[in-house]
């Protein structure tokens, strides 16, 4: 796989896990009870570079 694409399809990945990571922690009430969860590195990173 080309760097190129390597990167467009980690930068995909990472936005469908930050998406993912919202509907969960809305839908638990996670982050009204518990604070804020551990975020995997890859949506860390990505949202750290936004």
């Amino acid at each position: 796989m080309k760097n190129e694409t390597k990167i467009k399809a980690v930068k995909v990945v990472s936005d469908v896990l930050e998406d993912i990571i919202g509907d969960v922690m809305n839908l638990t009430g996670s982050n009204i009870k518990w604070g804020e969860v551990e975020m995997p590195d890859c949506v860390r990173k990505t949202l750290e570079e936004e």
